[in-house]
């Protein structure tokens, strides 16, 4: 089983009673509980489709930069001031925060964000497991930590 065609990114929205409205309109923050669509304010949730059906972006490979050129050239600025991936505190693993800073050289396990399932290509990366869900974590049933701070859901790949 994997992703569907839609994103991962790809939102479900529907209406929503007038005191919801005014409600998500004070409290929250556009984007994230509601949208505006031709005036009308709508409930927001994220949805993933998972399929069984082959589909024609489950085989098209991420284009991605080397390590060296991720540290260098990233447009994440949080990774560009970097001199190397940081290696989580208990398992050996590299921590690559953003799917499109992938380094394309690098053989051994990566921690990728939950994100990349809907951009993986099935002949470009072997899916490890879930982080807390591995048979090798330390602490089964935990996230990872960088710098003993523990991080978000991390799926590990490794490079086929």
């Amino acid at each position: 089983m994997w992703t569907g065609k839609t994103s991962m990114s790809q939102d479900i929205l529907f209406r929503i009673p007038n005191e919801l409205q005014q409600q998500f309109v004070s409290n929250g923050k556009e984007g994230s509980k509601y949208k505006i669509v031709n005036g009308e304010v709508l409930g927001r949730s994220p949805s993933v489709w998972f399929t069984n059906l082959d589909h024609g972006r489950r085989h098209q490979a991420l284009e991605l930069m080397t390590l060296d050129d991720n540290l260098k050239y990233s447009k994440h600025k949080d990774l560009k001031e970097k001199h190397a991936y940081e290696m989580y505190d208990e398992y050996n693993a590299i921590e690559v925060p953003y799917s499109d800073a992938i380094p394309a050289d690098y053989d051994k396990v990566m921690g990728v964000p939950i994100s990349f399932l809907d951009k993986h290509c099935v002949e470009q990366y072997d899916i490890v497991g879930l982080d807390r869900y591995v048979d090798d974590n330390p602490h089964y049933g935990h996230r990872f930590h960088l710098r003993g701070k523990e991080t978000y859901a991390r799926i590990l790949i490794r490079k086929k």
